[in-house]
C-alpha cells in the first residue's frame, strides 16, 4: 500500500521552499508515494505551480484562511485531517506560521509530524518571548530537517533539549533537467528588454523583493558600472516599488529591468553574463544552486546559506564592502580564463546537491517514521 504524505505550507508562492516542493513532489509520486498539499491560504500561490501539480494528479487543498497568522488555522487543520477521506502516514510541514498551527492542531492525532527548517535564522530566533513557545512547537515534531549544517547548529542553540530530533538533509536541484533547458536567444532577449546594443552585458538577480534579499546593495553597485551593463531583476515582493524608486534616485532607471515573476528563470540564467544574489542571509539558496548549474558565472554575498554552497571565494563578495562587488563583476566580464574556470568548477561542485540525493534521504526518513 502506498505511503500517504500530506505537506502543509502557507501557500505555493514564489519562494524557494515552495518551488522546491513543487519540483520535488512529482518525483516522490513516481516512487510510489501519494503526495498531497494543504495551503493555509492559496491566494498568493503561483497558478502555474498549482496547474503543474494537478496535472501530475497531486491534490492541492486550500484552507482559505483570511489571515495565515490567525490561530483559526489550528481548528481548520485539525478538521481537514480528521475529515480527509484517507489516512495520512506522515505530515510534513514547511515554514512559519504553518509549523505552529500544524503542531498544535495535530498534537494528539497519532500521525508522525516532520518539519523542515529552511532558514539559518528567522525573526523569532533571539527574541526571548519566542524561546519557550518555539521549544514547545519544535518539540511536537518527530523529526526536524535542517537543510544545512549551519541551520542545524542554529536550531540546536535555539531549542536546546530537542537536539536529538534534528537531522541534516540538504536541498537539491534537478541537474539533469537543468542541463536540458535552453537559453533564450540573445537577440530575442535584448529586444524584449528594448535594448538596442548587442554589446550590452547582462546581470541577473532572481529574488523576492524583501529586506532579506538586499537588492539595494546591487542597485548601488550599478551606479559605478559602465553604461553598457544592465541589470535584470526577476521576482515580486513587498519592496518592489521601493526598489523602483531607489533606481530613480540613483539615476539608473534605464539600465535596470523589472521582470516580475518568471517561470523561465532557468532559461534567463543561461542567457545572461552573470547571476548575482546579494542576500543578507539564506537557508540554503536554491537560486545560488541553479545559478551554479546554469553554465554562467555566479556571485553571491559572503553569508551563511550561500558561502557554504559555492566552490570557493571566487564566487563570493563581502556585502558591506563597497567596491568589491563591482571589481568582481568587472573581473569576470573581462577575464575569459576566470569565467571559464568558475563555470567548470561549479559543475563539479554541484554533484553533491543533486535532487536525487535529497529525495533518497527523505524517503529513508519517511520509512523509518512509519
Amino acid at each position: 500500500m502506498a505511503m500517504r504524505v500530506l505537506h502543509i505550507i502557507n501557500n505555493l508562492g514564489s519562494g524557494g521552499a515552495e518551488k522546491l516542493l513543487v519540483n520535488g513532489l512529482p518525483r516522490y509520486k513516481a516512487l510510489g508515494f501519494e503526495m498531497e498539499i494543504l495551503q493555509l491560504n492559496g491566494t498568493a500561490s503561483v497558478p502555474d505551480y498549482i496547474a503543474s501539480l494537478e496535472e501530475m494528479h497531486i491534490p492541492v487543498y486550500d484552507l482559505g484562511l483570511s489571515n495565515v497568522y490567525h490561530p483559526a488555522g489550528i481548528k481548520k487543520i485539525r478538521h481537514f485531517v480528521r475529515n480527509a477521506d484517507r489516512n495520512y502516514d506522515i505530515i510534513h510541514v514547511h515554514l512559519f506560521p504553518a509549523m505552529y498551527w500544524a503542531a498544535l492542531a495535530l498534537r494528539n492525532a497519532g500521525i508522525p509530524l516532520v518539519f523542515t527548517e529552511h532558514n539559518t535564522r528567522n525573526r523569532r530566533w533571539g527574541k526571548f518571548y519566542f524561546r519557550r513557545p518555539d521549544r514547545y512547537i519544535y518539540g511536537r515534531y518527530k523529526k526536524i530537517i535542517a537543510i544545512t549544517d549551519e541551520v542545524k547548529i542554529g536550531l540546536e542553540h535555539w531549542i536546546g533539549g530537542n537536539r536529538e530530533k534534528i537531522i541534516v538533509i540538504k536541498n537539491g536541484i534537478d541537474i539533469d533537467k537543468f542541463n536540458h533547458i535552453q537559453a533564450i536567444e540573445r537577440t530575442t532577449l535584448l529586444r524584449s528588454l528594448n535594448i538596442d546594443s548587442e554589446h550590452t552585458r547582462l546581470l541577473l538577480m532572481t529574488a523576492r523583493f524583501d529586506t532579506q534579499k538586499n537588492h539595494k546593495r546591487l542597485l548601488e553597485a550599478m551606479t559605478s558600472m559602465p553604461e553598457h551593463i544592465h541589470l535584470l531583476l526577476a521576482g515580486r515582493g513587498p519592496l518592489e516599488e521601493e526598489a523602483r524608486s531607489f533606481c530613480d534616485q540613483l539615476g539608473i532607471k534605464g539600465r535596470v529591468h523589472f521582470l516580475g515573476f518568471r517561470n523561465d528563470v532557468a532559461s534567463l540564467m543561461k542567457s545572461v553574463d552573470i547571476s548575482i544574489l546579494s542576500s543578507h542571509y539564506e537557508g540554503l539558496s536554491g537560486v545560488a544552486l541553479e545559478s551554479l548549474a546554469s553554465g554562467r558565472p555566479f556571485l553571491g554575498s559572503d553569508v551563511s546559506g550561500i558561502n557554504n554552497i559555492v566552490p570557493d571565494h571566487r564566487f563570493l563578495f563581502a556585502p558591506e564592502n563597497n567596491g568589491v562587488l563591482e571589481e568582481k563583476i568587472s573581473g569576470i566580464l573581462e577575464d575569459t580564463n576566470l569565467r571559464e574556470g568558475m563555470i567548470r568548477d561549479a559543475a563539479l561542485f554541484l554533484k553533491a546537491y543533486d535532487i536525487h540525493i535529497m529525495i533518497q534521504n527523505h524517503v529513508h526518513l519517511y520509512h523509518n517514521l512509519k
